[in-house]
């Protein structure tokens, strides 16, 4: 009861911090310098393809054909000041949300009846796996004699990037359930629409989440693919333009345009996926 009382009033005491918010101080620091050093093991490698970016433009590139990474960093600034680039930004990650979003509605339930009943697996195993390994860029042709040259093709073609490996990884989650606690469930009497829902689904989420982001990563090349080959519209129409008229600084600088969108579309899923699997932690 001693020791007790010791350790309130020594908490309660001004300028006294008790055993446990001290450790709880402690912790929090070394998170901070964890996190201080994650960020510097992420930052150097890019910062050494910066330099050395830097020295390879001064000494053996030329402006027209391969700018250093100052060049391309003043263009840069130039360029998220003009509207005509938000306006392709625009244009351009319209087809991604689009196409993204039907891929959504369609992989997941796919992959949720594929990984349920055995016909809808037979039927669509074969589509899905030729979709994850054959080359899309042949698609091309064909989207556009089907969906013709606008909005409609771009979309078709981020679709058919994102939707196979999002219902096949899909399906891999809810079929690797742990089975043990589906038994349990099933023992106390949980029919199949319970046991899904409060089991097979929630522990299919973070697979789901997975596919979700490599979907993500496959749209996005599906959206510059479809820029640059179907049809200029957005951000492929900036690139064609400088790229013509020998501007190589403003080129790279819609480059890193589009790998920004890349990494903003994948920080907001894997935002999203901490969200869902919270559960996890």
């Amino acid at each position: 009861m001693s020791r007790l009382t010791d350790v309130s009033v020594d908490a309660e005491q001004p300028g006294v911090i008790g055993p446990q918010r001290a450790d709880r101080a402690q912790v929090k620091r070394g998170d901070r310098m964890r996190r201080v050093g994650v960020l510097g093991l992420r930052l150097t490698p890019l910062l050494l393809v910066i330099a050395l970016w830097e020295w390879a433009g001064r000494t053996r590139g030329s402006s027209l054909t391969f700018p250093p990474a100052s060049d391309v960093a003043v263009a840069f600034s130039r360029l998220v000041q003009d509207p005509e680039l938000w306006k392709a930004t625009a244009v351009t990650v319209q087809s991604f949300i689009f196409g993204f979003g039907l891929a959504l509605i369609v992989a997941i339930p796919v992959g949720l009846a594929a990984a349920r009943y055995r016909p809808m697996d037979r039927l669509s195993a074969v589509y899905l796996r030729i979709l994850m390994t054959a080359p899309l860029a042949p698609l091309v042709p064909i989207m556009v004699g089907v969906f013709g040259i606008g909005m409609a093709s771009r979309v078709a073609l981020v679709f058919v990037f994102a939707v196979a490996v999002m219902a096949l990884n899909t399906q891999a989650g809810v079929r690797h359930v742990d089975r043990g606690l589906v038994d349990m469930a099933t023992s106390f009497g949980a029919n199949e629409v319970t046991t899904f829902r409060k089991i097979r689904f929630p522990g299919a989420v973070p697979a789901i989440m997975a596919g979700v982001r490599l979907g993500a990563a496959r749209g996005v090349v599906g959206m510059v693919v479809a820029e640059l080959i179907i049809v200029s519209v957005g951000l492929g129409r900036l690139l064609n333009h400088y790229r013509g008229f020998f501007k190589a600084a403003e080129m790279f600088a819609v480059v890193i345009v589009i790998l920004l969108i890349g990494v903003a579309v994948l920080l907001t899923v894997k935002w999203t996926e901490r969200k869902l699997t919270a559960w996890k932690r």
